[in-house]
C-alpha cells in the first residue's frame, strides 16, 4: 500500500524568518513541517511507502518520500526539522546541503493540479479531506492500494477553488470536529493502516 498527502500553501515566506521566532516569522511553515512529520513518521519510526508533497507558492514543490530518508539522522522534532527545511528552501551552499538530513527531498516545479492528474493516471484513489465531505468509512479504502489525500492548510482557499472543485474528486470528512492538518494525516493513516 502507498499513501501520498498533498498540501498547498500560499503563505510560506522566509523573508523575515528568524531563529528567535521560527513559527511566527515563516508564514506558517510550521504547519507544513508538522504535516511532513505526521506523514513520514509513526512512533518516531519512518513509515513505509509514505509520501508528503508540499506545494509552496513562493518556493516550488517539495516531495518527501519516506524511503529516501535515513532513520538514524532524520530530525524528529519540529523545530530542528524546520531549521533544516529552511536551509533547503533558501538553497544554501552545497557544502551545507550535503550535511543536511533532508537533502533527499525532491525539489520540483510541478503544480498541484498536474501532480493530481499524474497520480490519477498511476491508479491512485484520490480524496479531498474537507469538513463538509462525506464521513469516512473503512469501505472507502478496500478497493485500492494507492491513495492520494489532499489536505487543507490554515486558509483552506485551495480546497474551495474552482480548479479543485471541477476535478470531481470525492470529499471526505473525519466528522464534526475541526482538526489540525497534521492530526488529519495521523487519523487517516490510522483508518487505513490499522
Amino acid at each position: 500500500m502507498k499513501i501520498v498527502f498533498f498540501i498547498k500553501s500560499e503563505t510560506v515566506d522566509l523573508s523575515k524568518y528568524s531563529l528567535k521566532d521560527p513559527l511566527g516569522s515563516s508564514g506558517r511553515l510550521d504547519v507544513i513541517v508538522r504535516c511532513a512529520l505526521a506523514a513520514l513518521l509513526n512512533n518516531y519510526e519512518l513509515e513505509e511507502n509514505m509520501e508528503f508533497w508540499a506545494f509552496l507558492d513562493n518556493y516550488g514543490t517539495f516531495i518527501f518520500k519516506s524511503s529516501l530518508f535515513d532513520q538514524s539522522i532524520l530530525p524528529m522534532g519540529e523545530l530542528k526539522f524546520m531549521e533544516y527545511f529552511v536551509e533547503i528552501l533558501r538553497g544554501v551552499d552545497k557544502e551545507s546541503i550535503v550535511k543536511n538530513p533532508l537533502k533527499e527531498v525532491i525539489i520540483s516545479n510541478i503544480d498541484i493540479m498536474s501532480a493530481i492528474d499524474n497520480l490519477k493516471k498511476e491508479g491512485f484513489k484520490e480524496f479531498i479531506l474537507h469538513e463538509s465531505g462525506n464521513k469516512v468509512s473503512p469501505q472507502l479504502f478496500t478497493d485500492a492500494a494507492k491513495f492520494l489525500f489532499i489536505i487543507g492548510n490554515q486558509s483552506g482557499d485551495f480546497l474551495n477553488s474552482k480548479q479543485l472543485l471541477s476535478s470531481n474528486i470525492p470529499r471526505i470528512s473525519l466528522g464534526d470536529i475541526s482538526y489540525l492538518s497534521s492530526s488529519v494525516i495521523k487519523l487517516i493513516k490510522t483508518e487505513i493502516l490499522d
